[in-house]
């Protein structure tokens, strides 16, 4: 725990800096906390039993460890996957209900409406205003391209003020 909460600590500390700069900084700071987990574990892992819940972690750890160090490569990324979990949780509530589609149609519906719901919430944008308006465009649309730019991603948020 000693070294998640460090490593979790240089993250909070860099936040708000740009990806050159974060890398910069996890290479100076995180990496030689990695080092020393790896260091760490390498250790222990001897003198657990691997069928242990212990021995299994640090085994999985271990065994994943050059996917963990990715992050420390490109100050985009970041150490933890939170943010696709909380994307995905829609997701992973609703795939109970969604076994019981009534047609491959009516699934490919969902899935575009859920796609749309999650792309406006990615851009910061309130998907029933966006819903609501784009729906109201689409039929004065004459070209591929008025539809295209009423995408979530292209929209102007402007116009979707009540």
């Amino acid at each position: 725990m000693k070294f998640i909460t460090l490593l979790a600590n240089i993250e909070e500390e860099i936040k708000e800096l740009n990806h050159t700069d974060k890398f910069t900084i996890r290479l100076e700071k995180a990496k030689p906390v990695l080092n020393d987990l790896h260091a760490y574990l390498t250790a222990m892992q001897p003198r657990i039993p691997p069928k242990s819940p212990l021995g299994q972690a640090v085994s999985y750890t271990l065994n994943q460890w050059p996917k963990l160090n990715n992050y420390l490569r490109d100050g985009r990324l970041e150490n933890s996957n939170n943010r696709t979990e909380r994307a995905i949780k829609p997701f992973a509530i609703g795939r109970k209900g969604w076994l019981f589609s009534d047609s491959v149609a009516g699934a490919e519906a969902a899935a575009t409406v859920f796609s749309l719901v999650e792309t406006c919430k990615h851009h910061d944008i309130e998907a029933y205003d966006w819903f609501r308006y784009a729906l109201q465009q689409i039929p004065l649309c004459k070209s591929d391209d008025e539809i295209k730019a009423l995408l979530p991603f292209n929209i102007d948020k402007s116009l979707l003020a009540r």
